[in-house]
């Protein structure tokens, strides 16, 4: 066990689902809460009862209830994190993967990562000594089991769920096959195959260090796309790792000169336009029983275009108006520089516009696992407000 500030249950997002499923079922029995009269979700990816537990009744649990589903007491709950080498706990998480794989069959799987940053197993952060429970047990032993125990759940819940196993971390990120060993024949092992691979982007010379482009995915507004808001002075603040961008364009582009930055992404998005082209045309030809999921499949697309366009827009932004700030441009760029912010500004409103209306008609786009949603469709409205109060003032 490791102290904590506050309770959490991070091994991830589908297994912190399954455990509030099994905690509606504590409260309400084994019915799924009923949605409501409005569709849930117009695709086949989230069935509707998904969307009534998720979308419809995610909450806090209070540390009482975990404690008596656990059997122990609500200090224990709220100062120590639970350990997997606990038969308890493991049957809890067994047991909550196989209620939420039995009552939404329509759930494809679930994504393991139990040696990253959040606490996951006493094993995850090579601590596990410290537990009384693991202290005589290897990091090998610990990690297989709860990635055995999350397989075992999903499997009895349904079959012919995938549960994908990521080796990100074991041993300190070296090699692991002791772990690998140990994993069931059920799961499938994904590995980390780019590290310290050499590459050249944009004529610049870099190391990757987890993926290829682990450089900028974290900081820049890849995720938040039209949605992050321009500024017309510099704020100051800091881009958070898959947060909020703010106008950090330093922290955004790492080892990339800004122009570079920009011009890589307008590459991507200009590419994604003519990979939009081919989709549609295979959207058109798909059978009538198909034709929902390949135009889900098309928005999905269309909403990723938006945001690397997006993001060329905002990098080039700020680079105009921090140029224009520093007093250093003769007259006549300075004109030129207004000009181009103002049709960066249209350009931003065109994108937040188009992605609101794909937003409104799904309500994937803005979602991501760890962090939830990154904006909501009134957030691209703000985007609209903001970049015509900031084009009537250039």
């Amino acid at each position: 066990m490791q102290n904590m500030e506050m309770f959490r249950v991070n091994v991830n997002l589908s297994v912190c689902l399954a455990l509030i499923a099994c905690w509606q079922s504590q409260s309400h029995g084994d019915t799924l809460p009923a949605a409501s009269d409005r569709p849930a979700i117009e695709v086949p990816h989230f069935p509707d009862r998904a969307h009534a537990v998720v979308w419809r009744n995610w909450q806090l649990v209070q540390p009482a209830r975990i404690a008596k589903v656990l059997g122990t007491d609500v200090e224990q709950v709220t100062t120590l994190a639970m350990c997997t080498s606990n038969p308890r706990v493991q049957k809890w998480l067994g047991d909550s993967l196989a209620y939420l794989f039995r009552e939404v069959p329509g759930l494809g799987g679930v994504f393991t990562i139990t040696a990253s940053e959040n606490l996951t197993n006493c094993a995850c952060h090579g601590a596990h000594a410290n537990c009384p429970r693991c202290k005589h047990r290897t990091d090998t032993e610990i990690i297989a089991e709860v990635n055995t125990v999350i397989a075992e759940g999903v499997h009895r819940g349904n079959p012919n769920a995938r549960v994908l196993v990521w080796d990100w971390g074991w041993k300190g990120h070296g090699d692991a096959p002791d772990i690998i060993e140990r994993l069931p024949d059920s799961v499938w092992l994904m590995s980390v195959s780019e590290w310290a691979k050499q590459i050249q982007r944009g004529g610049v010379k870099t190391q990757v260090g987890e993926y290829s482009i682990f450089h900028v995915v974290y900081t820049a507004p890849v995720q938040m796309g039209p949605a992050n808001l321009l500024y017309p002075q510099p704020t100051g603040f800091a881009a958070t790792m898959v947060g909020i961008p703010s106008d950090d364009l330093k922290g955004w582009r790492g080892p990339y000169p800004a122009e570079v930055f920009a011009d890589q992404f307008e590459k991507v998005a200009t590419g994604g336009v003519a990979g939009l082209v081919e989709l549609e045309k295979a959207a058109e030809k798909t059978p009538a029983p198909l034709r929902q999921g390949a135009d889900s499949e098309l928005r999905v697309a269309r909403a990723a275009q938006l945001h690397f366009a997006s993001v060329a827009n905002q990098a080039r932004f700020v680079m105009a108006r921090d140029a224009l700030l520093s007093g250093q441009l003769p007259a006549a760029q300075q004109q030129q520089t207004h000009r181009r912010m103002a049709a960066l500004l249209d350009q931003e409103i065109g994108l937040a516009g188009e992605l609101y209306r794909i937003a409104q008609r799904d309500a994937r786009i803005g979602y991501e696992a760890a962090n939830h949603y990154f904006y909501v469709p009134l957030d691209l409205v703000e985007k609209v407000i903001n970049c015509e109060h900031i084009r009537a003032t250039l």
